[in-house]
Order: C-alpha cells, then structure tokens, then sequence
C-alpha cells in the first residue's frame, strides 16, 4: 500500500498549470500582443530615446517560410527586443524582395516548359507580381507565429512604386557625391535563365580539371636581373602548377614563397603530346600534364625556374631522368630566394600586349605544384 507523503512535506502552492500548454496558451499571448498593440507601445515608452535600428534584409517573396527564414528573422528579433529592453528606441520594419530570378523560376516551374516558351513579358511580370503579393501575406502570418514583433502592417515592398522611386532618389544622391563609378567585377551569368545571379544563389557542383605545369617566360629586363644571380645567358621562364587551366587568361601575377630556395632547371624537351598553348613568342607553354608520360622532345635553350624542395616531383611527372641544374664553379646548385624575386614581370600567358608581376606570400606552400602559384584575382 502506498503513502501519500505528498501532505507531509511543505511544498509551495501555486496557480501554474502543471504544463505548460504551449499548442493552446502560445498563440492566445500572440494575439494578446496584437491585440494590445506590443509593438507600438514598446515605441511609445522609449520614443525620445537614443535610436537603435536594424536593418532588415528582406527575404525572397517566393514559398512558405522554412527553417532558414525562422532562424534569420528569431535572431533579429531578439536583437530588436533586447535593445528594445534597455530602453533604445528601436523600430523594427519589415520586407520582402519582390523581384528577382528565384520569384521567376518558381512561377516558370508552375507554368512548365511549353507555356513559358509562349509566354508574353507583360503576362510573365502580372504572374510574378501575383506570386510575391501571395506568399508576402503568407510568410508575413509564418514571421508573427514565431513571435517576431515589428511594423507587419506597413513592411517595405521592392515593387511598391514609392520604393523604387526612393532608389531612385538614393541612386542620384550617391552620383552627385561621386560615389557612383565604373569598374570591373566579375558577374555570376545564369546561361539558361539569361539573367544576372547574386552570389547568394550560385550553386556549386565539383569539377574535375586537368592540372598543368605551364612556363611562363620572363620579359628581357627581367632575364638580365636573373642572369645576375644564376649566372646565365639562357632566356628564363618561371614554372607554374595549376588545376584550373582555364583560370589562365586572366592571370595577373605569380605567386612565390618568400623564404623558399628557388633552382633554374636547364629545360630537357616538353612531355609529348601534351601539345603547348599560345602566347607572346611562345611565353607560355604547357610542360606537362599531372599524370603524363611520354619521352621528352628536345627544345633545349631555357631555364625553368621552380621551388627547389619540389623539383624531383616536378621531374617525376615530366619525365626527366636526370634534370641539369645551373651550378656554381664548384658543382653546387645556384639558389634564389623567393624574395629576391619579387617584382620581375614575365610575359602574360595569352594576352600577348600584357605583361605579369612576380609578388610572395605565406600562403604558396611546398607541398605540392612548383612553389609558383598562378595567380588570377578575377577568378577568386
């Protein structure tokens, strides 16, 4: 038979449920808050005080909200309520992208193939704009479920004339200060959609490349200085690895390691049938690819420089037997440092009225390629 201690001991006595009920007593304290107007009054007491405003970036007015959506909009809000909580006053307005490839896809994905192909622009941008004013109410009950407070009645809208003649007005503001100008930057291209893409919605997929040595050779002023300290009338061409070829272009510079030892290597032929690519009088020219075999051809009467601690892999993968190193009187390889290199200019690999520079950096390792790292800024 069991006792009831329970009437024994001094135990607190309380209104609280036993459980919390949060399915049922979660949205009565929402519409509580609504109904009372939270938002307003929260502004009210501290209007007057110092401002503290976050700016909310507007989400994608194209589907029901999901996790992302709700992890984004709960981590502002509670930045909003805790400012909101000292007394700053800090109003919180909401909006919604209404424009844009991702609102066009999903409506293009609805209409399907044959219909999208018929489609008039006139009707395409009617059923966007449907679209987003849809799922604008649907995300914005999604955003007060979540107990995220702001101005919901009047958010800012990318369609509202109002808006984009703001824009407008910002755009001309900024111009007139000199701000606005022209530059170079590279642009994610969608080829199907013929539309320009944010970097938000790039997708990335692996790619398998074939990597190159490729030699880049240096301009006449840059052979006299290397002349100096390898002690050599040969013409020099700097040796580079790289997995993405087609990043050649747009190369700028090649990379070395400041502390490294850098060797000439007297060039025994190119692997066969690997074939060369085109540039200023032959400045640049495939040596090899990873992986290759093949004898090599003679083309003797250049110097590649590489990374001394890499040349047997380099020589490994080329097929050099016994590469000839400049040496001193005594036998022992010439050396460089990485640093001592630094600013001789090379002709560009393509671009025949272009010329590169040689910088360093921490960031060229030893453990792989030829301690000279192509580089392409445009290209990450």
């Amino acid at each position: 038979m069991s006792n009831d201690y329970k009437s024994s001991m001094n135990l607190p006595v309380t209104d609280f449920p036993m459980r919390a009920g949060l399915a049922k007593s979660e949205p009565e304290r929402l519409k509580k808050w609504y109904e009372m107007d939270l938002y307003q009054q929260i502004l009210k007491v501290n209007e007057g005080n110092e401002s503290y405003v976050l700016h909310d970036g507007p989400p994608y007015a194209n589907g029901p909200i999901h996790i992302g959506h709700a992890f984004n909009k709960i981590l502002k809000d509670i930045i909003v309520k805790y400012h909101s909580g000292r007394g700053y006053y800090s109003p919180y307005v909401p909006g919604w992208d209404c424009h844009g490839q991702p609102i066009e896809h999903v409506v293009e994905t609805n209409l399907g193939p044959e219909k999208m192909a018929a489609i008039d622009k006139s009707t395409l941008r009617r059923l966007c704009r449907e679209w987003a004013t849809k799922h604008i109410n649907i995300q914005r009950e999604g955003f007060k479920r979540l107990g995220v407070i702001g101005d919901w009645d009047d958010p800012y809208l990318t369609y509202v004339p109002s808006y984009e003649a703001g824009i407008v007005q910002i755009f001309k503001m900024m111009y007139e200060k000199g701000a606005i100008y022209q530059g170079r930057k590279p642009i994610h291209w969608c080829y199907r959609c013929h539309t320009a893409l944010a970097e938000a919605e790039i997708e990335y997929s692996d790619e398998t490349s074939p990597s190159a040595y490729v030699a880049f050779a240096f301009t006449e002023a840059a052979n006299a200085d290397l002349q100096k300290c390898f002690q050599s009338e040969l013409p020099f061409s700097v040796l580079i690895w790289t997995t993405t070829p087609w990043t050649l272009p747009a190369n700028t510079g090649v990379s070395l390691n400041p502390n490294a030892e850098y060797v000439a290597v007297v060039d025994p032929g190119v692997v066969a049938g690997t074939g060369g690519a085109s540039g200023a009088s032959g400045a640049a020219e495939v040596v090899g690819k990873a992986g290759a075999t093949g004898n090599t051809s003679g083309t003797a009467g250049r110097v590649l420089i590489m990374a001394r601690e890499l040349l047997p892999a380099v020589a490994e993968v080329a097929g050099w037997d016994a590469p000839q190193l400049l040496s001193d009187s005594s036998g022992n390889p010439l050396t460089c440092k990485g640093s001592e290199l630094q600013g001789l200019r090379y002709h560009h690999p393509i671009l025949d009225d272009m010329t590169g520079q040689v910088i360093t950096g921490d960031h060229v390792t030893l453990d792989t390629g030829t301690g000279a790292v192509h580089t392409a800024p445009g290209h990450g």
